[in-house]
């Protein structure tokens, strides 16, 4: 079972703010697990999602002293294991990419096993702890870095034979040829997916209990739920018409004859002209869900297409299989929609990962048994008191103050000052 993000308490919160390694260290061992299988998630080689973590950590210590509440903090970190991801795998193409066309190979770390977290914290104290760089070191290393550069231009410069011109010629000529036919030949599917994986696309990402909404270029008006990202790629409503969510959004599609607006989550796409209709794409269990409220939209995944009128909901899994969307399914994924947060007999380890995302607030249970107890939750989003009420009555549980954490406790087990 992949491990969940414990919420951070306030007591963690203050040693960091403090700079207080000890409590750092205690972050990172309690958390390294969870952290790890969130970078593994964006990585295509596992062994790098310690490191990522490892980085994400530091840069939240480079700036300990300015998070304000615990879901900051998480926040943060959630964020840079992502970024840092994102950023190792474009560097391991980037690699492969200068290996495949320079014919230079890189050594790499593949095939070595993933540090463990004792390793991963010594690699983080060994950073914390090393000396700066003296003055001498630094231009010793500059003189080196002039001296090889210095040396591969020279050895560009020396002449080279006609024939081994004309063969780079011929070669720059079929890379070329290859590019413009690959981009005349592709599918519209495959336009769209080119344009999305662009470099220069525009991730837009919402914070925990945060709901945004935007008009896009088209007239689209869409509305992000609460840790979600939207990414339009370049030449949206002029190459292409389309965007990925991760998460949750709403759309309600300006008409348009030219083009078709298409969402894609996940490894499905929901094609449509002129509708209202919401999706969601859980990174965890790999689901893909789409409800319509206006018009219709075809929901595709692969080769197969099913149509979804108003009124109706679907949901497809990461191995393409479709099935109707229930209304529990229905409410947990997009109640958001209607201002309310819906939770249908879950432990309370799951819904509290859904307080934590929608009412951006860490609670904390008195006793980790409290995780594994079933609860349910139908509450404003607008109303923290409304849903601590529900988790109270559905888990048998109370909710208490410890200084300035906000807990839970069992029922009968509460201490007698929060009674």
């Amino acid at each position: 079972m992949p491990a969940t993000f414990t919420p951070l308490t306030n007591d963690v919160l203050d040693g960091v703010r403090r700079g207080d390694e000890k409590t750092l260290e205690r972050l990172f061992r309690s958390h390294f697990d969870a952290l790890v299988e969130e970078a593994k998630a964006h990585l295509d080689d596992a062994t790098l999602a310690p490191r990522v973590v490892e980085t994400a950590v530091l840069r939240a210590w480079e700036k300990h002293e300015s998070f304000e509440t615990t879901a900051s903090l998480e926040e943060f970190l959630h964020h840079a294991v992502h970024e840092g991801a994102i950023r190792e795998k474009s560097r391991r193409a980037a690699l492969h990419r200068f290996e495949s066309h320079e014919g230079v190979h890189v050594n790499r770390a593949n095939g070595h096993a993933a540090a463990t977290v004792d390793e991963a914290w010594q690699h983080i104290a060994n950073t914390l702890h090393a000396p700066p760089p003296d003055a001498a070191s630094m231009a010793a290393k500059a003189e080196m870095s002039r001296h090889n550069a210095a040396e591969h231009m020279a050895a560009v410069g020396k002449r080279r034979s006609p024939l081994i011109t004309l063969a780079y010629l011929l070669a720059a000529v079929a890379v070329v040829a290859g590019l413009l036919f690959t981009i005349f030949r592709e599918s519209p599917d495959e336009k769209v997916t080119r344009f999305l994986k662009h470099p220069d696309s525009q991730e837009i990402m919402s914070k925990f209990g945060q709901i945004g909404s935007m008009t896009l270029d088209d007239g689209t008006k869409a509305t992000i739920g609460a840790d979600s990202k939207l990414l339009i790629p370049p030449g949206f409503n002029k190459e292409v018409r389309a965007v990925r969510v991760t998460g949750t959004a709403s759309f309600e599609i300006a008409k348009q004859d030219l083009m078709a607006f298409e969402v894609r989550v996940g490894e499905a796409s929901v094609v449509a002209t002129g509708t209202k209709f919401a999706v969601n794409y859980d990174t965890a269990t790999h689901v893909s869900l789409v409800r319509v409220e206006e018009g219709s939209v075809n929901f595709r995944f692969g080769e197969v297409v099913k149509p979804v009128a108003a009124g109706q909901a679907m949901m497809v899994d990461a191995k393409g299989a479709f099935s109707e969307a229930d209304k529990s399914a229905q409410d947990e994924a997009l109640a958001w929609t209607s201002g309310r947060l819906v939770v249908v007999n879950r432990t309370l380890r799951q819904a509290l990962e859904q307080t934590r995302r929608w009412y951006g607030i860490a609670l904390v249970p008195s006793d980790q048994a409290l995780m594994e107890r079933k609860v349910s939750i139908d509450a404003s989003l607008d109303s923290s008191k409304e849903m601590i009420a529900d988790l109270e009555e559905s888990g048998s549980m109370k909710f208490g103050w410890d200084d300035k954490t906000m807990m839970l406790y069992d029922i009968g087990h509460v201490p007698a000052a929060k009674k």
